[in-house]
């Protein structure tokens, strides 16, 4: 979706750090939970002193607060975003079962007492200006077992964090300005958490999707080979001949549940996407909101295309997009004209035009009634096109 999120110091890498919260709740938490949420907040939230290192030890706090009350809202809002950045950050003890883990095997490391802002991952190893592989980089069916095996589980994990948070009941959270060293508070709502629920079940259906398929494949050997401009699609193919085969054991499994999470994640961003433009009070102080009318059409249309993809797949067809351009000149009594230019989609099989859209539109006045065409209301208000079409009309 197109919108403008806050920006501040502590949102990490934005597919991660969603949002940072406070701890009002619109439910009784116990005290215990609550004290080791505020002990997780005085950690995190240190301005510009804040580490990498900050976020594992709130993580940790996080987690205490779930398990002294896993139905309180705040803790478990609070550790659906701390453990997957604590995911990408931190090497475990032992093994390959983080994020970190596997980026350390290519010969990265995460510098975890760098501050919020600055990058906190090492240069890779390189040698005349290219990518030098270490010996430890790992096969690729290594890799797809990390994804399917760690990954997916910690996305299951923050997903059941966030399903406790009771959205439509009026929850939010508040952060001040002064617990982010920024210059206004940031309200946290049910679009956020939206927002946030489709973002990880679409990662979780392109984990699904690219865990479905072998790739076995020696991956060291292939970033050697391009790195002496000698690798192609065909070489890789003959290399590996099974590479991209629909896996027998559990590829089938893999891509029913790509299917469901892909379901899901569209329908939490149609959510989303209505409970924020839906929002009547001042927006700029959201941490998700449409900052123009452009990024709003702009959002609008990438829910109704991904609508088409989920019509399609449970109907089991090809997902058809049709853009329609229309151009309109109204004339009142006066002589006056208003210039029009609608773009739209539709979706089949009976061309259904349900919302408008106007990412590119245009509108101007040509008249004598100092723009006023339609008294007392703002003329493109009065152009929101529902129809239906019959195929070809």
């Amino acid at each position: 979706m197109a919108m403008a999120p806050k920006r501040h110091s502590l949102i990490f890498m934005a597919a991660t750090v969603f949002f940072i919260f406070t701890n009002a709740s619109v439910s009784r938490a116990s005290d215990a939970s609550q004290t080791l949420v505020a002990e997780g907040r005085a950690v995190l939230f240190q301005g510009d002193m804040t580490t990498y290192a900050d976020i594992l030890t709130a993580n940790e706090k996080f987690k205490k607060a779930v398990a002294a009350d896993s139905a309180d809202p705040d803790a478990n809002l609070f550790y659906a975003v701390s453990r997957i950045a604590t995911f990408l950050l931190q090497n475990s003890a032992g093994g390959l079962n983080t994020a970190a883990d596997l980026l350390g095997l290519f010969g990265a490391e995460i510098m975890e007492n760098r501050p919020l802002g600055e990058d906190p991952v090492t240069n890779l190893p390189s040698l005349y200006d290219q990518y030098n592989p270490p010996d430890t980089v790992p096969d690729g069916e290594t890799v797809r077992a990390f994804l399917a095996e760690k990954l997916i589980a910690e996305i299951d994990a923050a997903l059941a964090n966030l399903a406790v948070i009771p959205v439509g009941s009026g929850y939010g959270l508040t952060v001040t300005a002064a617990e982010i060293a920024g210059d206004t508070d940031v309200q946290i709502d049910d679009g956020d958490v939206l927002v946030a629920r489709s973002s990880l079940e679409l990662l979780r259906a392109a984990s699904c999707i690219v865990t479905a398929y072998d790739l076995d494949v020696d991956l060291r050997e292939l970033l050697v080979l391009d790195n002496g401009d000698v690798l192609g699609i065909q070489k890789i193919l003959d290399l590996n001949p099974n590479m991209l085969h629909l896996r027998p054991a559990d590829g089938a499994d893999q891509l029913a549940a790509a299917k469901s999470s892909l379901l899901a994640g569209i329908d939490s961003a149609r959510a989303a996407y209505d409970f924020i433009a839906a929002e009547q009070d001042p927006q700029d102080d959201d941490l998700f909101y449409f900052d123009s009318y452009r990024a709003r059409q702009q959002a609008l249309e990438a829910v109704i295309e991904a609508e088409e993809i989920k019509a399609a797949l449970n109907q089991d067809r090809p997902a058809e997009f049709r853009e329609i351009s229309e151009h309109w000149r109204l004339t009142n009594d006066n002589a006056d004209q208003i210039y029009l230019s609608f773009n739209y989609l539709s979706t089949p099989p009976a061309d259904t035009f349900t919302e408008l859209i106007v990412p590119y539109g245009s509108f101007y006045f040509y008249g004598n009634n100092d723009g006023n065409f339609f008294p007392g209301a703002d003329p493109l208000k009065k152009f929101s096109r529902t129809a239906t079409r019959s195929p070809g009309t």
